[in-house]
């Protein structure tokens, strides 16, 4: 009998640990995912950045 609950108890004990690894490869995924966002994010082009720059400068000499 205690061979049974120690075989349903190692059962249900392998369940969970694979149900926490699979839950660990998603959190992985989605920090990964989250990373190449941020990092595509930050990508602008140094033209484009000088170019929104030279375009604040001209807006706000106009303006002031």
């Amino acid at each position: 009998m205690a061979d049974i609950v120690d075989s349903m108890f190692a059962e249900d004990r392998l369940d969970l640990l694979q149900e926490r690894a699979a839950l660990a490869r998603a959190q992985r995924i989605k920090v990964e995912r989250d990373n190449q966002i941020a990092i595509e994010r930050k990508m602008i082009p140094q033209e484009e950045v000088e170019a929104a720059f030279t375009e604040l400068k001209t807006v706000i000499d106009y303006t002031f």
